[in-house]
């Protein structure tokens, strides 16, 4: 959240189909399907970061109780 109100970063959750480079210009073309659409969209960008989600795995609730270790939110 600090970043999109500090410095203009965006988050889109999608399915990204294709990167691809403009020749002329050196930007980033994005071919992506807007998830809960399903709207095949382009975005022109000078830079992208691809990230996976993070997802505890189905056991950190027992594993956090045997070793005596608190979870928080995110967990």
């Amino acid at each position: 959240k600090d970043a999109q109100d500090n410095y203009g970063i965006k988050y889109y959750r999608t399915k990204i189909k294709k990167i691809e480079e403009d020749s002329e210009t050196n930007d980033l073309i994005i071919h992506y399907q807007n998830l809960k659409t399903g709207e095949e969209k382009e975005y022109r960008a000078n830079m992208v970061v691809l990230a996976a989600p993070l997802v505890p795995s189905k056991g950190t609730n027992e594993l956090a109780k045997v070793l005596n270790v608190e979870l928080d939110n995110y967990n």
